[in-house]
């Protein structure tokens, strides 16, 4: 990391352990369980730059007039092309013919749908993409959909141009759902999840749906 923050401007010195005259510290989430303790070290600290894109795991624990920065956009790159990766990965089912390719064995009947797997192999074109928690990395995940023409469906906490309101997704219509080829979930913790029932009903609209989940925010 010294490699990649230098040169550093003049009056800033790069420490690699908390010291009470320490204004700036870069925490990722491994930190997250010996927060207090480790705050309590820096009664100097100003600012907070977090690794993560989502600091729900580290608001409640910072004291009043530390400033949080968030790494908004930093993993959007990265995170969105695994999504994609592990999409076009399951859709074409790669890695069963992998096995086969390694056992050099050949199975014409596994582009069907079987009992392990709930679909049998397809394209992205035209299909439906559902994307729960269409912030910076949901929207990136959208625009590397785009061009093998999916169709991506947003959901995010407040409704926009380009997502629906978390608040419509147990009233979706049950068919947007579970025609969806994929469901990409990019989430926060939720300070205030959905009411249980809302949880079963969402559940069970997705039971058919193939879910690919990013659970690179805790």
């Amino acid at each position: 990391m010294r490699r990649e923050l230098e040169p550093l401007p003049d009056g800033v010195q790069l420490v690699a352990e908390p010291a009470p005259d320490v204004e700036f510290v870069i925490l990722n989430f491994d930190v997250a369980g010996r927060l207090p303790a480790l705050l309590d070290e820096l009664p100097g600290l100003r600012v907070i730059q977090s690794l993560s894109a989502g600091v729900d795991w580290l608001l409640p624990k910072v004291p009043p007039g530390i400033v949080v920065c968030r790494a908004v956009g930093v993993h959007d790159a990265p995170v969105s092309e695994w999504v994609l990766a592990v999409i076009l990965v399951t859709r074409r089912r790669l890695l069963e013919f992998w096995d086969l390719q390694r056992r050099a064995e050949w199975n014409r009947d596994i582009a069907e749908a079987t009992d392990g797997w709930q679909h049998a192999i397809d394209d992205l074109e035209g299909a439906t993409v559902l994307v729960v928690g269409h912030g910076s990395i949901g929207r990136a995940v959208a625009a590397r959909l785009a061009p093998f023409g999916a169709h991506v469906i947003g959901v995010a906490r407040h409704p926009r141009d380009d997502a629906r309101s978390a608040d419509e997704l147990p009233r979706l219509r049950e068919k947007q759902l579970t025609e969806a080829r994929a469901q990409v979930a990019a989430l926060q913790r939720a300070k205030q999840p959905p009411p249980p029932s809302d949880q079963e009903q969402i559940l069970q609209m997705l039971a058919p749906v193939l879910r690919t989940t990013n659970d690179g925010r805790p």
